[in-house]
């Protein structure tokens, strides 16, 4: 989930003393922002040349429930992979924690549903049909610059994404996308707060 850095582009390293109001309003901030560039951007490249609101909406529930599902299991796996070969340190920063720490699962249920609607809109929706699968799973993990610094976590946002990308191209909508980036968020969010993995107090920086 993008989220916006507060000082001067970089990674606080107090992100831990951030307040729950201050760090869901860097949330909202952030996916209004990705959503209005979405509206904006589609509005420029689609609506201009004759395309109608509706067709970037339309999906067949059939499609949408199969790519759905099918999405969420592969990007569970993916996780649990990255989980059993890498230290969840390397895997998570002080964001997450806060994240997962502050909020309660119907808080976190609205954060990442709304997230992954506006994410998969501008990315899948928007943006992959213009520039293809590969140059927007680039952009989507270099949009992710809190993570600039930590590998894992980008390579797994660009297989994130490009699993979210192919999903697009079976099913032919941005939403069977939306639904798997959502359900995968919050599974592993669940899980982290469940104690299923608990987050280290060494996460590197």
């Amino acid at each position: 989930m993008l989220l916006i850095d507060y000082k001067n582009g970089k990674e606080s390293d107090k992100m831990q003393e951030l307040s729950k109001k201050i760090l869901l309003i860097n949330l909202l901030i952030s996916q209004f922002f990705v959503l209005g560039v979405g509206v904006i951007l589609y509005w420029f490249l689609r609506i201009r040349k004759g395309a109608e609101w509706f067709d970037l909406f339309a999906v067949s529930i059939d499609k949408l429930i199969i790519y759905s599902v099918i999405g969420t299991i592969i990007l569970v796996i993916m996780q649990f992979v990255f989980i059993k070969f890498v230290s969840l340190e390397r895997l998570f920063d002080d964001a997450n924690r806060q994240i997962f720490e502050k909020f309660t699962y119907l808080e976190l249920l609205f954060i990442f549903l709304f997230g992954a609607i506006a994410e998969e809109f501008l990315f899948r929706g928007v943006i992959q049909p213009a520039i293809g699968i590969w140059l927007t799973s680039v952009v989507f993990m270099l949009v992710h610059v809190r993570y600039l610094k930590k590998i894992y976590i980008m390579l797994e946002v660009l297989l994130l994404s490009l699993l979210l990308g192919w999903i697009y191209l079976a099913s032919g909508s941005f939403w069977p996308a939306a639904v798997s980036h959502f359900f995968v968020n919050y599974i592993m969010a669940v899980l982290a707060k469940c104690g299923y993995f608990p987050l280290p107090d060494n996460i590197q920086q």
